[in-house]
This record gives C-alpha cells, structure tokens and sequence, in this order.
C-alpha cells in the first residue's frame, strides 16, 4: 500500500469517525424525546381505542334498540325470532368489544404502571 492510498484511508476513516459521532449525538439527543412520545402513544392511542369502542357498542345498542320496536310493532302476535336474533347479535357484539376493550385496558395500565416494559417492546420491534 502506498502513501496515497495509506492518505486516502485515512481520510475516509476519519469521515466515518465523523459520522458516527454525529449519529451519536443525534441518538443521545433524540432518545428521551422517542421514549416519551412512545409512551404518550400507547397511553393515548388505548384511550382512544375505548372511546371509539365504546361508542360503537353505544351505536349498536341505539340500532338494535329501533330494530327491536321495529320488530314488535311489524311482527305482533309471533315475536319471538326477531327479538332472540337481535339478543343473539348482541351478545356476540358486546363479547366481541369486552375483548377488544380488555385489551385495550391491559395496554393503558402497561403504560402507566411498566413504560419501561412498553419502551423495550417497542425498541424489539424497531430494531427487527
């Protein structure tokens, strides 16, 4: 290897040097901003998750609500099958966002009482 070469190297090693510093520093300024707003996220994205959920279980029980006077003003005297179908669909309904707002609920409480937890999931999952 000749003196150029030897220059060039040099040089091209110090760039890298340079940049791997600046990327440090860029990562040390950066991670605390990172963690706070992944936790305000898993706090804030659960909160919104059962409010929509529960407006929608709100909407259901309002649509279900007209259909069942619907039902017991149309059919009269054999009113069994529309109102055991409306009950049915209920109940898979209200199954259905109980699981999804467990969830939910499992997740807000993960971020108030383990961000730590939370924060080392999420890095798991950025650096895959």
């Amino acid at each position: 290897m000749n003196e150029e070469e030897k220059s060039e190297l040099i040089r091209f090693l110090h760039g890298v040097e340079t940049r791997v510093d600046r990327a440090e520093n860029f990562v040390v300024e950066q991670a605390p901003l990172y963690v706070q707003e992944v936790l305000d996220w898993e706090f804030y994205g659960s909160i919104l998750m059962l409010v929509v959920l529960l407006s929608l279980v709100l909407l259901w029980f309002a649509i279900t609500s007209f259909l069942y006077y619907k039902a017991e003003t149309m059919v009269g005297e054999d009113k069994n099958t529309p109102q055991n179908t409306l009950f049915t669909a209920s109940i898979v309904v209200i199954v259905i966002a109980a699981l999804c707002m467990a969830s939910n609920i499992y997740d807000l409480v993960k971020s108030v009482v383990a961000p730590r937890v939370v924060v080392i999931q999420k890095l798991k999952n950025v650096v895959r």
